[in-house]
């Protein structure tokens, strides 16, 4: 679907992606294997159920409460297995506007004058991430009026403006954690961020099997106390938490998209028994696991 001459395509050939802003946005059930594509910038979000993307650096399994950047040129795969449906929302950036917005935003008024149009493309760290309140938003907001069908061209256009900020100011986090890495080289601090990530994809690459901290840390070519320590002042959270975090995150993925019994969820993602799993996804989200399925599923029936 193509919106007539606007600058933000909607489910083109891939041959334009990366001269215009453009967002793919599909449905599918059961198997769907995408493999080796390489294109510009992209968001990766899930409106339901889950996906799986890979490259180089790891394996990326997203659902509703994660996103994922993949940089320009990167080459990656998805792989979409599930037995109910799974909506994907993917933004592509136009070649240079992530590069323009980060000039736009960092340099002085001055140099802007002078080089209006400057559209250097810029890099990110491929990783998983908690998708932030005001990312989620915009693209809940692109998701609606593009699934209402009446969305106004320089609206849209206006939204490809502000993910791509929000991308800017993420990759500003990015350089905060590292400077939160105690160590005097910056060299050393991103070889240390580098091996904290690797840990991290790990925990999300195996949520649901056993882990410890010492499998976790190995992982991370660390021991287990400098990668508890690391991990705890970078990423302002400890690696137990994030590993139960991560956890009920695919557990609520797993009822929404799934109609399998709680029980089963529970073992999925890795705790020992349903009252322990019903304790800690009340505490996460407020609700019981049957609780949310319902919830999940009146929103599914009536998505207005």
């Amino acid at each position: 679907m193509r919106f007539g001459s606007m600058p933000v395509a909607i489910n083109p050939p891939p041959a334009v992606l990366g001269s215009q802003n453009a967002i793919l946005w599909g449905r599918t059930r059961g198997r769907e294997h995408s493999v080796d594509y390489t294109g510009p910038l992209s968001l990766k979000t899930v409106v339901r159920g889950r996906a799986d993307w890979s490259t180089d650096d790891g394996r990326f399994e997203l659902d509703r409460s994660t996103c994922l950047v993949l940089n320009d040129g990167q080459a990656y795969s998805l792989a979409i297995e599930a037995d109910t449906d799974v909506e994907t929302f993917c933004v592509f950036f136009k070649k240079g506007l992530a590069g323009q917005v980060a000039c736009a935003m960092t340099a002085a008024s001055e140099r802007l004058l002078g080089r209006p149009f400057d559209e250097t493309e810029i890099g990110f760290f491929d990783r998983l991430q908690d998708k932030p309140r005001e990312l989620g938003a915009v693209i809940a907001r692109m998701h609606a009026a593009v699934a209402a069908g009446g969305v106004e061209p320089d609206w849209l256009q206006e939204q490809f403006l502000d993910l791509a900020a929000q991308l800017v100011a993420a990759r500003e986090d990015v350089r905060r954690e590292r400077a939160r890495i105690p160590a005097s080289r910056a060299s050393t601090r991103e070889e240390l961020h580098r091996r904290l990530l690797r840990g991290k994809a790990f925990i999300d690459d195996c949520a649901g099997a056993a882990l410890d901290l010492d499998c976790i840390a190995a992982e991370a070519c660390l021991s287990s106390y400098h990668f508890h320590r690391l991990f705890s002042e970078t990423f302002r959270e400890t690696p137990h938490r994030y590993v139960r975090r991560r956890r009920l995150a695919r557990a609520a993925a797993l009822l929404e998209s799934s109609g399998q019994p709680i029980s089963f969820v529970c073992q999925q993602v890795g705790f020992v028994s349903v009252p322990s799993f019903t304790t800690a996804f009340k505490a996460y989200l407020g609700v019981t696991p049957a609780e949310y399925r319902r919830v999940s599923r009146r929103r599914i029936s009536n998505p207005g």
